[in-house]
């Protein structure tokens, strides 16, 4: 090294500048770590507001609970004197029947004397017309005689007069009897409809409380854990700063080992090193070459980079019902919650597609870009729009985020109305007619006889269908079940009585005791077995019971068969017990019994549960709206996943006609995702343009002509496992040349057999050119 060099002072103040930047960016880190620091704590701070704000909530709601019990107490003891005044009317009217007997008697003995006497008198008459015979020349005979024949002319009419007079006093008095009867039964139809009411608004009480106590505890849990979490946080930045300030008095450091300061030093001491030991190669008074990172801008950490690109979420489910999700005043205070650029975009779609009032022209296909969102916008979009979009039977939706380096997401919604064909003549905020009609069903004792029932709502069996209970049954019911409860309240204080005295009683008592609750059991036990007995031997009387000159107006039986309900509303319109639980007139393929299906088959088979587009399409574009299809395919789809092999399949195979082309390239690969997870069997699809296809071909320049370009194909699906492995659509081909082949007597036999066969072998799916369903194979 020369003499004349300023190497050395060259390097320290290079050494000076970079420790003095580095210095700069570890502050500008510490800064932006007490930046979220402070938002994190601002964060909490504003969540511990709002549960306080909830608790505040929750708190006033009991209060409001506890004026509805004061409610129901005043209903109580308004039943009960209604009660007492009912005992009163039927004295009453057993005292007026009382009355009416004894007028009634007293009015035909009064009745029988006075005949006796007319009779009486009538001898008399005659006695006097032969003596005034025998002296017929006398004038004052015949004066008598016209004086006597007046008097008891006069007394006849009197007596007349009474009778009538009696009669309509009678009548009156039956007349008022009748009245009491009616205005007795109206009473009691009052009171059965307080207790229904009653008990309706115990049991919401009852859910609410519960509901109510189950979010408090939640909301308690989750700030217990966010408090933990902060505890945590703090521990742990402080003990990493103190194990940092330890590590440096070790080393005898003033500054803290870590950060870009502490890397440029030893980057330093090392170049340092190695310039000791090797010998320069410059002249003197050469500066060091200046490193390429000096002249470049620093990179901005803040800076708008994309992390994730636009990524589609495909496991938000629908909701149960679109007209049970939708809230307008809750999707406008959504809107209003949005980043002001996109509130006016944003309520332009969403209102034109969702408000069924709207005078606006349908949404044909939009999507709706919303960038910068909240984590809490987020979440709303998630739990209220996305379930909504997706139960509108109209609207494909589908939901896609992308993150940025400034974590932002971007929330993208794609909507595009489905096609009328693949709706089921359905249209969503439709009001269709029947849908509120009440209806009359069998009775329980005579299921000939109709009885009013209660609106259809959903079943809660193993099968989505519709029931309905008859309404006079339902109060027995209830009543039944408080009988119940209070037999067995009255058994479980007998035994807690016997096993909480101090002192045993004697052998006597004790076994005559256990033998009075022995009788009681036996009784309890006797009553249900008859019950029981009952109810089976009506079920299977119901099944067989013909209803002579009806026809359902859907299936066409004639005559109905089981069951037979008959709209309260509509004259003459009968519908059988299938018809009637699939919710024939105004309830047929809803959304309810879509939904309750569904959920049926995800209990039995969970592995479809993930697979939500795969469900959508199956319900649309494949099974076009249809109940009995989409419920054939789902059972045997689920089948396969669940395990079962071909010979124990509803169907070994599926033929779908006229699909569209796009919708099968979609279908395939999602039915295929699903089937793969079986390594045991071998589920092979094949496809052909159908024989009638009059789609147009699309041109290589894009245009068409007429139609939507989208051709119609058959689909087939078939599952080939160890016990069989050729297709049955050829078996079915062979099949059928056969029997061309062979003559009329073999013909008959093999057809006994081939029908055999190709029944459980095939499931087909038939549609119009419309593409609405027209008739299917037996489910």
């Amino acid at each position: 090294m020369g003499i004349h060099s300023n190497l050395p002072q060259y390097t320290e103040r290079t050494e000076h500048v970079d420790m003095l930047r580095a210095t700069q960016e570890e502050l500008a880190l510490k800064i932006k770590e007490l930046q979220i620091y402070e938002i994190n704590y601002t964060t909490l701070k504003k969540d511990l507001t709002r549960w306080k704000q909830k608790f505040e909530y929750v708190f006033h709601e009991n209060e409001l609970l506890a004026l509805e019990t004061g409610k129901l107490d005043a209903s109580h003891k308004q039943i009960a004197f209604l009660q007492q005044e009912m005992k009163f009317k039927d004295q009453e009217s057993t005292a007026l029947r009382g009355l009416v007997s004894a007028l009634e008697a007293a009015t035909k003995k009064e009745r029988d004397m006075q005949l006796e006497a007319m009779k009486s008198r009538e001898t008399e008459l005659e006695v006097v017309a032969a003596l005034a015979a025998e002296t017929r020349g006398s004038d004052h005979v015949d004066e008598l005689l016209q004086s006597q024949y007046k008097a008891r002319q006069d007394e006849k009419e009197r007596l007349e007069g009474e009778i009538v007079a009696l009669k309509t006093e009678n009548t009156c008095l039956l007349n008022e009897v009748d009245r009491k009867e009616e205005e007795i039964q109206r009473q009691d139809e009052q009171i059965q409809v307080h207790k229904t009411h009653i008990d309706g608004l115990q049991q919401a009480l009852k859910e609410e409380q519960e509901a109510g106590m189950t979010r408090l505890k939640e909301k308690q849990d989750k700030i217990r854990e966010l408090e933990k979490l902060v505890q945590q946080m703090k521990l742990r930045r402080r003990s990493s700063v103190a194990a940092a300030l330890a590590v440096a008095e070790e080393e005898g450091r003033d500054t803290i080992g870590f950060g870009p300061v502490d890397r440029l030093k030893s980057n330093h001491e090392k170049d340092e090193s190695e310039e000791e030991e090797e010998e320069p190669d410059t002249p003197p008074g050469t500066p060091p070459p200046i490193s390429s990172g000096g002249l470049l801008p620093l990179e901005d950490p803040t800076a708008d980079q994309t992390i994730r690109d636009w990524t589609e979420d495909r496991k938000i489910s629908s909701a149960r019902s679109f007209e049970e999700a939708l809230d307008l005043d809750r999707l406008e205070e959504m809107i209003r919650k949005l980043p002001y650029e996109h509130q006016e975009g944003a309520s332009r779609v969403l209102m034109g597609a969702l408000d069924p009032d709207t005078m606006d022209e349908p949404v044909i296909e939009s999507q709706i870009v919303l960038r910068n969102l909240s984590a809490e916008r987020q979440a709303e979009v998630r739990e209220f729009l996305l379930p909504l979009l997706k139960s509108h039977p109209a609207l494909r939706v589908s939901y896609s985020t992308m993150e940025r380096r400034t974590l932002v997401t971007d929330v993208r919604i794609q909507i595009e109305r489905r096609r009328n064909s693949v709706l089921g003549g359905i249209m969503p905020g439709e009001k269709r007619f029947g849908k509120d009609h009440l209806f009359l069903g069998p009775s329980i004792e005579d299921v000939g006889k109709l009885v009013p029932h209660m609106p259809r709502v959903v079943s809660t069996s193993s099968k989505a269908s519709y029931v309905s209970k008859p309404k006079v049954a339902e109060s027995l019911a209830s009543i039944g079940d408080s009988l119940s409860q209070e037999r067995v309240s009255e058994h479980t204080e007998d035994m807690d009585t016997c096993s909480e005295s101090a002192e045993p009683p004697p052998s006597d008592a004790m076994t005559s005791k256990r033998k009075w609750g022995g009788l009681k059991a036996a009784k309890f036990i006797g009553t249900m077995a008859a019950g029981a007995k009952q109810r089976v031997a009506a079920t299977f009387k119901n099944s067989k019971f013909a209803h002579e000159g009806t026809s359902c107006q859907f299936c066409k039986m004639t005559p109905i068969v089981g069951e037979r309900y008959s709209c309260a509303t509509c004259v003459g319109f009968d519908l059988c017990e299938n018809c009637y639980s699939l919710g024939g007139h105004g309830m047929e393929n809803s959304d309810e019994l879509f939904y309750r299906m569904q959920e049926l088959v995800l209990a039995r088979c969970p592995r479809l549960a993930e697979e939500v587009d795969l469900l959508e399409l199956m319900r649309f574009d494949i099974c076009r709206s249809n109940l009995r299809k989409f419920s054939f395919c789902l059972n045997w789809l689920a089948d396969i996943v669940n395990g079962k092999s071909s010979k124990d399949l509803q169907a070994r195979a599926l033929e779908i006609p006229r699909i569209r082309r796009d919708v099968r390239k979609v279908f395939v690969p999602l039915l295929m995702r699903v089937c793969s997870d079986r390594e045991d069997i071998e589920v092979k699809t094949e496809w052909e343009l159908e024989d009638d296809n009059q789609a147009p071909v699309r041109s290589v320049n894009g245009g068409v002509s007429e139609g939507d370009g989208r051709f119609l194909e058959a689909l087939r699906i078939w599952v080939a496992d160890q016990y069989r492995t050729t297709s049955p659509f050829v078996e079915r081909s062979l099949l059928k040349y056969h029997e061309d082949d062979e003559d009329s007597e073999e013909n008959e036999d093999g057809s006994d057999n081939g029908d055999g066969g190709q029944s459980d072998e095939i499931e087909s799916q038939n549609y119009s050119r419309d593409g609405d369903a027209s008739s299917s194979a037996e489910e």
